[in-house]
């Protein structure tokens, strides 16, 4: 009787901690299979930058109050400027992220983008108070949104829809754009009314509902977050609520804007930058820089214009800019969070290296 021995299988050499797919040491919650490591969970200075900007301000506003009310405007008009750059690359996101079809042309994407960004400007002039608190809602939405991709991808789960997680997404948008218009209504209400008069009234009315709902959401999404055991969200989210009642409101949206927002979704970009066999993330922050310059020099210069040409205070001008770039740039962040929920982040290989 002839027995078949079956071959022993040769055992799968040991995986470097580098290796996309692999679970770093200490990093709670599988990464996908296909799927390198996400800048969330892997960059920390994503997390310590940010919460250590608003720390700053925050004790300073508590030791030196005087001092941080007088540097309030600068901070809101340098936050505003570091954070021009994080919008510069959405041409390039749905193309990056994978997404198949017309909707990743740049021929038919780029123009798109543009009209949307006129269209928005051009009802600012003609109708100016829809036009404030459409931006400040979407805002709100956009915030809440990209905090919650942020922290899912961060604990190593799947990018969340933009309408999954609705509570914590409302809570943290809330707890920015909620108290950076009624915590301090005297500053908000001063540059809203220089937009829109008729806005910055239909925000006084709704003070106190706004603050009554803010203080809900912002409760409510702790809460949540504590029975879930995401301590570190919700801390987050205590320290943003401290930021903007107890920091000037022009201040707290500079610190936040510039240094938290904006960090974070940049971070996120270094995600679909990255192409396979890259050496860290260098090489992806060297694409982001390279996409990005044309557009923020574009951005710049149309805020530039606008203090030269309209004789707008540069903080208005930047708001003004912020406010036609938000709806498109909302649309895109929306679209590729959508697409990639669940699916790998690095692309199959043989992808060709993006440049």
């Amino acid at each position: 009787m002839i027995h078949l021995i079956p071959h022993p299988v040769p055992a799968a050499p040991p995986v470097p901690p580098g290796t996309p797919g692999r679970r770093a040491p200490g990093r709670r919650g599988p990464v996908p299979p296909g799927r390198g490591p996400r800048a969330a969970a892997d960059l920390r200075v994503l997390t310590v930058l940010p919460i250590a900007a608003a720390g700053i301000v925050i004790l300073s506003s508590v030791l030196a109050p005087a001092a941080v009310r007088s540097a309030a405007l600068p901070l809101a008009v340098i936050g505003a400027l570091i954070g021009v750059p994080h919008g510069a690359v959405d041409h390039l996101i749905p193309r990056w992220t994978g997404i198949p079809g017309p909707r990743a042309s740049i021929v038919l994407l780029v123009p798109a983008y543009l009209t949307v960004c006129l269209v928005a400007g051009a009802c600012l002039l003609l109708a100016p108070r829809v036009s404030v608190l459409c931006f400040l809602l979407i805002s709100a939405l956009h915030f809440g949104t990209a905090e919650t991709a942020f922290a899912a991808e961060r604990r190593g789960e799947p990018t969340p829809r933009p309408w999954q997680a609705a509570l914590a997404s409302g809570g943290h948008g809330a707890g920015v754009v909620g108290l950076l218009l009624w915590a301090h209504p005297d500053d908000a209400g001063t540059w809203l009314r220089r937009l829109s008069p008729g806005a910055a009234a239909g925000v006084a009315a709704a003070s106190k509902a706004g603050l009554a709902a803010t203080a809900v959401l912002v409760a409510g999404s702790v809460l949540l977050a504590v029975v879930r055991g995401r301590l570190l969200a919700a801390a987050e989210l205590v320290v943003l609520v401290t930021l903007f009642t107890t920091v000037p409101a022009p201040a707290a949206f500079g610190v936040y804007f510039g240094g938290w927002h904006a960090v974070r979704h940049t971070g996120r970009l270094l995600d679909v930058a990255r192409s396979p066999g890259d050496p860290g993330w260098r090489p992806a922050v060297a694409r982001l820089v390279r996409a990005s310059l044309l557009p923020t020099a574009a951005a710049l210069s149309t805020i530039a214009a606008l203090v030269l040409a309209r004789g707008r205070a540069p903080l208005l001008a930047e708001v003004a800019v912020l406010l036609a770039l938000t709806y498109p740039h909302a649309a895109v962040v929306w679209s590729a969070d959508t697409w990639r929920s669940g699916r790998a982040v690095a692309p199959p290989a043989g992808t060709p290296v993006r440049r």
